[in-house]
């Protein structure tokens, strides 16, 4: 009976930590970006069981905009300072995918770092999971070394 009761605990604490599982979001780009130019960016969401309406909300240095959304997400949305990308019911996929380019100021330089967070609801409460920043430097030339 004790081994029964063990292994019940077990499944009982596997399926809890399935259910608890938050979604993990990363943002890449490239290192160096020239400054006037379109660079591009990658969100990747692993979903981990959420759904519904989901918002990643980027803040962006003075002067810096969305120019293009490549994925077809249903809502792109630019504020001063703040770029939003909304999916009104959230893919069923394992792991979403929303690329996007932002242009640079020609006046910018030395080193920024992107950052911004993912908002959804779980059972009516409001969740954010903070997106790690991102650094971008800013170069006029371009060096493998830097």
């Amino acid at each position: 009976m004790l081994l029964k009761n063990n292994s019940l605990l077990a499944l009982t604490v596997f399926l809890c930590s399935i259910c608890a599982a938050q979604p993990k979001v990363h943002l890449t780009g490239p290192e160096q970006a020239k400054p006037g130019a379109g660079t591009g960016f990658v969100l990747m969401i692993e979903r981990n069981g959420i759904d519904g309406t989901v918002r990643f909300v980027q803040d962006l240095p003075s002067g810096w905009s969305v120019t293009q959304s490549i994925s077809s997400i249903p809502g792109v949305y630019q504020e001063e300072g703040f770029h939003k990308a909304v999916w009104l019911s959230f893919p069923l996929l394992d792991t979403v995918v929303y690329s996007y380019q932002l242009r640079i100021p020609p006046s910018e330089n030395g080193s920024v770092f992107l950052k911004g967070r993912l908002e959804y609801f779980e059972k009516g409460k409001l969740m954010i999971i903070n997106v790690p920043a991102f650094e971008i430097k800013l170069r006029r030339h371009f060096s493998r070394f830097f």
